[in-house]
């Protein structure tokens, strides 16, 4: 019988086919074809279900929508622990005329205030719990031509009794009945005797002013006049130059509210005047801070100094847009006024509202719909004997205007000590009283 050689080294194949008979010879086996190679079995791949990518997409797209909301919520929650939102109370829609329905996201109409809650009273420093609105300023944002309108209101404004015992604008917010809603009611003398519309408030104390400046370590400003205060003696008791001067401390409380020193002919007219000078310098100095600088200062300055009626999106967004801005397209001026014959009550000098020249800058500068035009008798601020046959105003300006001032033939700033030493050439060494300390500065500023 002959001997097989059988191959043990292979698993027996079950199949359905008929077994063959034994003593069949085993098939030869198969020789790989030339250029062929071999490979190893391959092992099924596992079949992606359809649309698994879109979903890994969906996933990811909510989970950065859900950091994104995480990091604005933060970043919220942070900024309106400084917001003082309202705390002064809201403004009455039905007392307080608003932006026409069909003019609403085309211009929006905020009332500034800035308070003197601080009064320096020769070297002693104080807070009162109430103070007069020493700067009231109508802010016009127009949103179609990306432009702000800027309107000083002097403070000296003359408005009678319901300015309380002098008479003055500025005084509606200090004696207003309605203590719990004091902007409300300088909104409402505005918005009824002027005609302006009014949206929204932002009040701040002006002692923010101050704080803005103390953290960037002072701001150069251009000062358009040497301003000048003597003592009772005659003797130059403070003094500012003409020219580019950094302006910090009481140097600045001097500047903003100088207005009776020698070279002020015109008292408030001329402090609202310097004061646009001001303003510029802080546009400019917020315009090159970084980011970092301007995340730092919000509570530096808000907790304390800022309150507003907008809510925290307006106020991020109206500051954007602000700080986005040319100072080519942003305007101030002033209304036109008339000083008065006699003090108020024999004590306090007042303005009187030029109304027909106030009528014409508003429908230049200030209408609403361009067939209503402004006539004076919609004016309806009270009168008083008036000594000036011409109202005295501070031209319209734009800031670009203002940025050109004081700077030399390539357009960089006149050195400081050039310019003082040309005033101490004509004026006589009034250098010398430069950084004076508060405590020997007249009060007459």
């Amino acid at each position: 019988m002959e001997n097989r050689n059988l191959d043990l080294s292979r698993a027996r194949r079950v199949t359905n086919r008929a077994a063959k008979p034994a003593g069949t010879p085993a098939a030869p086996k198969a020789e790989p074809r030339a250029g062929r190679r071999t490979e190893p079995p391959r092992t099924a791949k596992k079949r992606r279900r359809p649309g698994r990518g879109r979903r890994i997409a969906i996933i990811s797209a909510v989970s950065l929508a859900c950091l994104c909301l995480a990091v604005y919520g933060a970043l919220k929650l942070y900024a309106s622990r400084f917001l003082n939102t309202g705390e002064m109370g809201t403004l009455n829609t039905e007392t307080v005329r608003q932006t026409a329905p069909e003019f609403r996201g085309e211009q929006i109409n905020i009332l500034v205030l800035g308070i003197s809650y601080t009064t320096s009273d020769a070297d002693v420093t104080y807070r009162d719990e109430v103070a007069p609105a020493d700067m009231i300023l109508y802010m016009r944002v127009d949103l179609v031509n990306n432009q702000i309108r800027m309107l000083q209101i002097p403070r000296d404004t003359f408005v009678g009794d319901v300015g309380g015992t002098e008479g003055k604008i500025n005084g509606i917010f200090t004696t207003t009945q309605d203590t719990e809603n004091r902007v409300n009611a300088v909104a409402e003398y505005i918005s009824q005797n002027f005609g302006l519309p009014i949206d929204n408030y932002v009040a701040f104390d002006l002692e923010g002013l101050k704080a803005i400046v103390d953290y960037f370590g002072g701001i150069d400003v251009y000062v358009p006049s040497d301003i000048i205060t003597y003592d009772d003696r005659g003797n130059v008791s403070y003094a500012l130059y003409q020219g580019w001067n950094t302006l910090r401390d009481y140097d600045l409380e001097y500047f903003l509210r100088a207005r009776s020193a020698a070279g002020m002919t015109l008292g408030d007219v001329d402090r609202l005047q310097n004061q646009r000078y001001f303003y510029s310098a802080v546009f400019r100095k917020l315009k090159t801070a970084s980011v970092k600088d301007l995340v730092k200062l919000v509570p530096y300055i808000g907790e304390r100094y800022i309150n507003t009626d907008l809510t925290l999106e307006d106020a991020v967004g109206l500051a954007i847009r602000f700080l986005s801005i040319p100072s080519e397209n942003i305007m101030m001026c002033s209304t036109p006024v008339y000083f008065a014959q006699q003090y108020y009550k024999d004590t306090y000098a007042v303005v009187v509202t030029a109304k027909a020249e106030t009528a014409e800058l508003f429908n230049q500068y200030f209408l609403e719909d361009p067939e209503d035009l402004f006539t004076a008798d919609e004016i309806t601020t009270p009168d008083y004997p008036l000594t000036t046959e011409e109202p005295v105003t501070t031209p319209v300006q734009w800031m670009g205007e203002i940025d050109a001032v004081g700077v030399g033939e390539e357009g960089e700033p006149v050195e400081e000590k050039q310019q003082a030493e040309e005033n101490v050439a004509i004026n006589g060494g009034l250098d010398e009283y430069n950084g004076v300390s508060s405590a020997d500065a007249s009060s007459a500023a």
